[in-house]
């Protein structure tokens, strides 16, 4: 029997994940991303340096949100992927806006304070 290191079963599992995410069969929050390019996963408690990450011309805020799985903006369109039920709205805002929302302390009251309706 072959016996795998955690090392090349961690990679059997991104590509898999990243074939899924091709597929349209998962979807690619930031930390399915962060899986996939072999980077940290991002918690709740934490707080990493910066608030965003630029992925060629895609901006992903990486402030840990219990609201959102995933913020991202692309071309004045900033895309938020909500953490209870899925569901994936767009809002047209500038890049300055989106930054400021990003580097918000909280990206769920900076959404109900400022973008929401």
């Amino acid at each position: 029997m072959v016996e795998y290191t955690k090392a090349q079963k961690l990679e059997w599992q991104r590509q898999k994940i990243a074939e899924a995410v091709a597929k349209g069969n998962m979807q690619a929050t930031a930390n399915i991303k962060r899986f996939i390019a072999n980077k940290p996963m991002l918690y709740k408690h934490e707080r990493p340096e910066g608030s965003v990450e630029n992925d060629g011309g895609v901006l992903t805020a990486t402030t840990p949100s219990v609201c959102f799985d995933d913020l991202s903006w692309e071309d004045g369109t900033a895309t938020a992927t909500f953490a209870k039920k899925g569901a994936v709205y767009d809002f047209d805002m500038s890049k300055e806006e989106f930054l400021k929302w990003a580097d918000s302390e909280s990206l769920g009251e900076y959404f109900n304070d400022s973008i929401r309706d």
